[in-house]
């Protein structure tokens, strides 16, 4: 006799819904696939450094030589009130190196003085 076979049924096939997995590691997909991506320059660091030019007891010396090394040398030239003394301060230097140019033109003007002084 004749084995009989069971029927094969086939089952129907079922496809899986395609989920699109978003991407949570915050690089961007040409940098995945090795592409450099250009970026902005980096930023300049905020200036630390400032140059003591002198300190003074009267008001009217310090305005002066506010005046005189801001006319003669371009740059801003600030002034602080500390106790009973005024200091001239120029500001917005990044590095020490950035203020060596500086040392003979403020001699040059009377004012040998100078010092770093550096914002932490």
């Amino acid at each position: 006799m004749k084995e009989e076979q069971p029927p094969v049924i086939q089952q129907p096939i079922i496809e899986q819904p395609v989920i699109e997995k978003r991407d949570t590691s915050g690089i961007k997909t040409e940098e995945k696939k090795g592409n450099p991506v250009v970026s902005e320059k980096p930023a300049k660091p905020e200036p630390t450094i400032s140059l003591q030019e002198d300190i003074f007891c009267k008001k009217s010396q310090v305005l002066r030589a506010q005046r005189r090394i801001s006319s003669k040398l371009k740059v801003q030239v600030e002034i602080v009130e500390q106790w009973d003394f005024y200091r001239v301060i120029i500001p917005g230097f990044s590095t020490s190196e950035e203020t060596y140019n500086y040392y003979p033109e403020l001699a040059g003007l009377g004012y040998p003085g100078a010092a770093i002084i550096e914002k932490k």
